[in-house]
């Protein structure tokens, strides 16, 4: 397996022999969905093929990590739509619907494994059920070096090749409820500054703010606190300080008398050029076509009413 690509999968066939192994590992591969691309970039075989608006339902366990980005996940038992950040592990159970997709502003690199179990009480005893799927457990490079283990077990298919794919599943669940448990107190604190790091940015996005100084205000280090925030948000701090600003700047453009060169300085962009080139890059059409758009819609809709 090259992981400088991509994309990987790999569908297996089960034999007789393979039946005797506490776990049948059915497919393993990877992807990476950069912003704006279609979700997913791999064909599947029919029984895995996921529609977004369709989702689907499997005849088998799947186990996925989400290491970057972030997206959404929803199941029947679950019952809504939940937000998936980089750092969640999924559990899909056979037989039950559902469905997950990364953000289309955003993309995503998922890992997975399928496997089969006669025994419907094994996910029960690493913390998992159809009403929690979701587990929550930061990045670790050891579980994700262990589902690319598992990818590149399936692409040699060598001999004892299931008995070792499910050493490695059980070795990840096992991985993945340790983790789980010993989430300590410590985490919740940094949650709260990460949130209250997202409302500042948010907040003073239009001031001449750098993520170093925030870093220092909230006491942090500020490789840990950048390291930490793309965990939780899936984006750099200085990415979402960016996106901050390409919304503030959409909203001024729409309900504002300002300039598009005084929303500009506003925002803290040293001259026209180089605010046009970031709203450009964000929205995909200039500023000024942006304001021209959305006023004509908005005074259209004000002649309907």
């Amino acid at each position: 397996m090259n992981s400088s690509n991509k994309c990987y999968q790999k569908y297996i066939p089960l034999s007789v022999s393979s039946l005797s192994c506490p776990l049948n590992c059915t497919t393993a591969g990877y992807q990476i969905i950069e912003k704006g691309e279609n979700y997913p970039l791999l064909n599947h075989p029919f029984d895995y093929s996921l529609v977004k608006r369709r989702g689907r339902i499997l005849n088998e366990y799947q186990i996925l990590y989400i290491t970057e980005g972030k997206g959404s996940f929803a199941s029947q038992s679950l019952g809504k739509e939940v937000e998936i950040t980089a750092g969640t592990f999924i559990m899909l159970f056979p037989g039950e619907w559902h469905n997950y997709y990364p953000d289309k502003e955003i993309g995503w690199k998922e890992y997975w494994i399928g496997f089969r179990c006669n025994d419907e009480a094994f996910p029960a005893s690493y913390g998992f059920s159809k009403n929690f799927p979701v587990i929550r457990i930061g990045h670790h490079s050891a579980v994700s070096a262990l589902f690319e283990e598992s990818c590149n077990a399936v692409e040699q298919e060598k001999s004892g090749m299931q008995i070792y794919l499910s050493g490695i599943i059980m070795h990840i669940l096992g991985l993945v409820n340790y983790l789980n448990k010993n989430i300590t107190s410590d985490a919740s604190a940094l949650t709260a500054k990460i949130r209250n790091a997202q409302l500042l940015l948010k907040e003073r996005c239009e001031e001449n703010l750098s993520v170093q100084d925030l870093a220092s205000e909230l006491g942090m280090g500020y490789t840990w606190f950048r390291r930490k925030f793309k965990q939780y948000a899936g984006v750099s701090p200085g990415q979402y300080l960016l996106q901050q600003k390409h919304l503030r700047a959409k909203e001024l453009l729409i309900n504002s008398s300002l300039s598009i060169s005084e929303i500009g300085f506003r925002l803290g962009f040293e001259n026209m050029s180089q605010f046009s080139t970031f709203f450009k890059k964000f929205e995909g059409l200039s500023a000024s076509s942006y304001r021209i758009n959305n006023v004509f819609n908005i005074s259209e809709a004000m002649e309907e009413e």
